[in-house]
């Protein structure tokens, strides 16, 4: 499906006015069964996965790009040093002396999902519940 110039398009709306879209769901996308197909294809690119998920989820609205997804990665550094070496000599990572830092730099990713604002006046597909279901339903059919 060749969407020509349509996100340009939406993307000089959503500069232009306010309140286009509004955010209708954020979750973690561990809490979902995902499956291998669905992480293979996120693996290689986050933006397809996003853009074929917001056209299946505006597909159920009829309007192109209604609904918009957003896959985010939580990038943390892999390695922070503190002035303190184990008993081999080597520098002691942050991580293993604070159970906070090892906990926030676990790799996340989240999902979050945008409606039109007229969209989200109009249809239950903008309830998290909905939203929920339809994802997970989309990623088992991946």
């Amino acid at each position: 499906m060749d969407s020509g110039d349509f996100p340009k398009d939406i993307c000089d709306k959503i500069l232009k006015t306010a309140n286009l879209y509004c955010p209708v769901y954020e979750n973690d996308l561990s809490l979902f069964d995902l499956n291998t197909k669905f992480m293979n294809d996120l693996v290689k690119s986050e933006d397809q996965v996003s853009d074929r998920i917001s056209r299946s989820l505006s597909k159920l609205e009829s309007e192109p790009y209604s609904i918009i997804c957003d896959i985010i990665s939580l990038k943390t550094p892999k390695n922070i040093h503190i002035d303190e070496k184990d008993q081999d000599g080597e520098p002691v990572e942050i991580k293993q002396r604070s159970t906070v830092v090892k906990s926030i730099s676990d790799p996340r990713m989240i999902v979050k999902v945008y409606a039109n604002h007229e969209i989200k006046k109009m249809t239950r597909l903008t309830e998290e519940k909905v939203i929920k279901t339809e994802l997970q339903k989309l990623i088992e059919e991946w």
